[in-house]
């Protein structure tokens, strides 16, 4: 997957619709898109990086030109602290999880293993794209890690170690990051690392206003201004 303007301002528009649809169980898509099917956390105790969230829709998949989309969230802040306590945690969290080429945060490889089976279930066999914002993005790395596809993500974090980042390059997978944005650069590198072609843009925010820079209205207004 190669960096196109307009398909990044698409699926940023699909990254907002995932957290209405985990709000309100509904959510308005593009035109040309399926109604979206959600991805559920099931029942029983969740890991540790969601159990502070309480909804349970964490995703979704839709389809549109043939092609199937694979959309995780991102956890849901109301601060400014919120978010800087969430990501300074797992800054300091360094166990690591085997998961294809590479070894992976244990905390963000166990968010995915409990939407595993239901993403599954919903994506198919057929050329996926898959997308995610925040910790939605790390869940999609490993998505894409685990089932393959192509892979654009907003906000991510470092997800996995040099071998896991080298798999990220060679599959020409994007991620977008906004330059005020702190959340891209924990965990700390070593030994977690970036893989993949990096396209930065500068949309609205700073270091005093983490959220409104973590935002992904921040980022569709930095696309729109490249």
């Amino acid at each position: 997957m190669i960096f196109d303007k307009a398909t990044a301002l698409q699926l940023c528009a699909l990254n907002e619709a995932a957290y209405d649809l985990a709000t309100t169980g509904h959510c308005k898509l593009p035109d040309g898109f399926a109604a979206p099917q959600a991805i559920r956390m099931p029942p029983g105790d969740r890991p540790f990086f969601l159990r502070g969230d309480p909804l349970d829709i964490w995703g979704y998949v839709s389809a549109s030109g043939g092609k199937t989309y694979v959309v995780f969230r991102g956890t849901q802040f109301t601060s400014g602290l919120e978010l800087g306590q969430e990501w300074c945690e797992d800054a300091a969290s360094l166990p690591l999880k085997r998961l294809g080429p590479g070894n992976v945060h244990l905390g963000f490889y166990g968010a995915w293993e409990a939407l595993r089976a239901a993403t599954i279930a919903l994506a198919g066999t057929g050329q996926r794209i898959i997308t995610g914002h925040s910790l939605g993005a790390a869940i999609a790395t490993l998505c894409w890690a685990d089932i393959g596809g192509d892979l654009m993500t907003f906000a991510s974090p470092r997800v996995g170690d040099p071998d896991f980042a080298a798999a990220l390059w060679k599959g020409q997978t994007v991620r977008i990051i906004n330059e005020p944005d702190i959340v891209p650069d924990v965990p700390t590198d070593p030994p977690f690392r970036h893989g993949g072609f990096e396209q930065k843009v500068h949309g609205p925010g700073s270091v005093f206003d983490r959220v409104l820079a973590h935002a992904l209205p921040s980022y569709a207004t930095g696309l729109s201004a490249l």
